[in-house]
């Protein structure tokens, strides 16, 4: 409790930024890679937020007649029994380009490093996650399919 008390204060924050010279001394850099990661969280949380609903779908399809001067392929779309179809696609395709893409690309082409760097490689635990779906998967197959044939009731 002593390490709390206020004239240990100064002593504790000065400590703190000596530590965080040593680390920014140690990974130049890190603080650029800091602000683009959670700057690129924000925007592509925001978009996903905002654009994943029906009505920015209509407003795409507005604006694509509008570029092409075309009216009629969006008003088939909209009145077309696939029109539902289409607004799901819409939301996993934002979310696809949120989650996936636009990260991705601010990874190789922003920050300059490899995708596979940043979490796609496999770790001891997703194969022991996929060892352990397989077993249980297994054990559910073996349950759902009969041992022996089942007997015939006589009529």
């Amino acid at each position: 409790m002593n390490k709390l008390h206020p004239r240990n204060l100064a002593a504790a924050f000065a400590a703190i930024d000596a530590e965080a010279q040593a680390e920014r001394a140690r990974q130049p850099g890190a603080e650029r890679r800091a602000a683009v990661a959670l700057l690129t969280v924000a925007v592509c949380l925001l978009m996903i937020h905002y654009l994943k609903f029906e009505t920015s779908f209509e407003a795409f399809l507005d604006w694509v007649g509008q570029q092409t001067g075309d009216t009629g392929f969006t008003r088939v779309l909209r009145h077309g029994r696939w029109y539902e179809l289409y607004t799901e696609l819409w939301w996993g395709a934002v979310h696809l380009l949120g989650y996936v893409v636009l990260p991705s690309l601010v990874i190789r082409f922003i920050l300059r490093e490899r995708v596979r760097d940043f979490g796609d490689a496999v770790s001891e635990g997703k194969v022991a996650a996929d060892q352990a779906r397989t077993a249980m998967l297994a054990a559910l197959q073996r349950e759902s399919t009969p041992d022996a044939p089942a007997e015939e009731s006589a009529n």
